[in-house]
């Protein structure tokens, strides 16, 4: 579980520069637009490792779900992101922020008491 962990974790620390980045005119839209799919991606792509391979204990059921309602927020977040972009809607990137930060929450709480 630490490849998907760790690559979870980066693709949100890009997410995070490249919004800071748009933010800062340093970064035009379509930029932004594509990070934004690649770590949609990302997080599908852990989401399905993740999911092929829950754990065999069943005292660590809590922390797996957790950690793989982390990655699903992330990844939903990132439509949301998407959605923001295309109808200019400042109110539904705020929200993906939100959902963002509620994420790596459940991500790193699930991932701890693995």
């Amino acid at each position: 579980m630490s490849q998907p962990y760790q690559q979870t974790m980066q693709t949100m620390k890009n997410v995070k520069a490249n919004t800071l980045a748009l933010q800062g005119n340093k970064l035009s839209l379509a930029a932004y637009r594509a990070s934004i799919l690649q770590s949609q991606a990302t997080f599908t792509t852990a989401e399905e490792f993740v999911k092929a391979n829950p754990p065999t204990e069943e005292k660590l059921n809590p922390s797996y779900q957790k950690f793989l309602a982390g990655i699903s927020l992330a990844k939903e977040s990132m439509d949301v992101v998407l959605k923001g972009i295309s109808s200019f809607s400042p109110s539904k990137l705020y929200a993906a922020r939100e959902m963002g930060k509620q994420a790596q929450q459940q991500v790193i709480d699930g991932y701890s008491h693995f």
